[in-house]
C-alpha cells in the first residue's frame, strides 16, 4: 500500500479461513478500514454471490470492445485495460477455465472446486484478480 501510494480503503484482503484474523494485522501495521473480502456473500439481484459479481465486473473490464456511457449520454469503447505479459502467461489457464451458469435470472460463477478439479491446482492468481474489482469506489 505505501509502495503503490494505496489508500486503506481500497485494500482488500480474503477474509475466509486463514485470513479471518488478517484485518487486525493490518490495522497493527497501520491500514486500518481494509476490506475483508468474503466471495460468499451477496452478489446482489444479479449475481449468486459477490465473487460472481466481481469476476463479471472484471471480465466485462477486460472486453476491449465493451461500449461504456459517458456523462451526457454518449458511448465510447471503455480505456484499455490489460494484465502485463508476465502475469498474463501466468493466469492464462486459469483464465480460460472461468465458467458462469445462469441460474432463473442470476449468474453465478462455478464453485472453485469444479475448476480446480480441472486445473489440478487452486485458481489463487484468478481469484486475487477476481478480489480486485469486488470494490467500486
Amino acid at each position: 500500500a505505501d509502495k503503490h501510494n494505496v489508500p486503506p480503503h481500497r485494500v482488500s484482503f480474503d477474509a475466509a479461513g486463514i485470513g479471518a484474523d488478517f484485518g487486525n494485522r493490518l490495522e497493527s501495521a497501520g491500514l486500518p478500514n481494509c476490506r475483508a473480502y468474503r466471495g460468499g456473500e451477496t452478489g446482489g439481484a444479479k449475481f449468486g454471490n459477490l465473487r460472481s459479481a466481481a469476476a463479471w465486473v472484471m471480465r466485462q473490464r477486460l472486453d476491449p470492445d465493451r461500449l461504456v456511457q459517458l456523462p451526457g449520454g454518449s458511448w465510447c469503447k471503455q480505456q484499455p485495460f490489460s494484465v502485463a505479459p508476465e502475469w498474463l502467461k501466468a493466469l492464462s489457464p486459469e483464465f480460460r477455465e472461468l465458467r458462469y451458469e445462469l441460474r432463473g435470472k442470476v449468474t453465478q460463477l462455478e464453485i472453485k472446486e469444479e475448476m480446480v478439479k480441472r486445473l489440478k491446482r487452486s485458481p489463487d492468481l484468478v481469484d486475487a484478480l477476481i478480489q480486485s474489482f469486488a470494490y467500486d469506489d
